[in-house]
């Protein structure tokens, strides 16, 4: 494959992924078997809030979190407990 044929695909899978919303993503028959497993590394403000605690929220049938990552004890600690991962 040519590198402007790859580029073309990509960009068109990618333009497709856009338009397909996240619970349309995970209602898939794939993550419905079991849920993923996933770890927040990083518990900042993007950690946390823009994702972390949208996910348990959200989508806590179809994703758990199984760990929380950070050099800061303090801010993992107070992730842990915003979030509502143990």
């Amino acid at each position: 494959m040519k590198r402007r044929e790859f580029i073309e695909s990509a960009g068109l899978a990618a333009t497709g992924m856009m338009f397909m919303s996240p619970s349309t993503v995970l209602a898939n028959n794939a993550f419905k078997r079991e849920r993923r497993k996933i770890a927040v590394v990083g518990t900042g403000v993007r950690g946390v809030a823009m994702f972390g605690r949208d996910i348990v929220r959200d989508y806590s049938d179809y994703v758990q979190i199984v760990g929380l990552c950070d050099i800061n004890p303090g801010r993992l600690k107070y992730a842990s407990e915003y979030i509502g991962a143990n």
